[in-house]
């Protein structure tokens, strides 16, 4: 199964969970592949994110879960977000009930929720619009800075 793994560098416990997940990786037949900016992170050499994945596999938190939906949302694959972040409505494995599922991952017994993707345009006085942005959460339109959730 080749499993495609995006991930939050800012957070510390990433380095120990990428390390967990090479260890339990041949025990799956997991092949690992990750996406560049985490590349750094891992134990030992990863490929890079490319081609087609059967499961993608988010570390941070909801912003990295989403995110990382957006890199494969043209394959249509499940995504399974493990919470080391501080918003987790989305992404709800935590690193305590990691390799209970990824078990049931390699096992093919989870069942998985379907999203809406939205489209968003911003359409000017003019009439001129700027390019569309998928949406797979909500829509946020704010001044300057990050929004976050209140």
């Amino acid at each position: 199964m080749n499993v495609g793994v995006v991930g939050n560098p800012r957070y510390r416990d990433l380095r120990g969970l990428l390390a967990r997940l090479v260890a339990v990786a041949p025990r799956h037949g997991f092949r690992l592949s990750g996406e560049d900016k985490i590349a750094d992170q891992w134990p030992s050499a990863v490929p890079a994110l490319n081609g087609q994945i059967d499961v993608l596999i988010t570390i941070g938190g909801d912003g990295t879960l989403l995110r990382g939906a957006r890199l494969t949302i043209s394959q249509e694959v499940p995504v399974l977000g493990v919470n080391i972040g501080r918003v987790g409505f989305l992404a709800t494995v935590t690193p305590d009930t990691l390799e209970a599922a990824l078990d049931a991952v390699a096992r093919k017994d989870y069942q998985i929720e379907l999203r809406r993707v939205l489209e968003s345009v911003i359409q000017a006085a003019d009439g001129s619009r700027r390019p569309a942005a998928a949406a797979l959460n909500d829509v946020v339109i704010h001044k300057t800075g990050v929004a976050r959730v209140i």
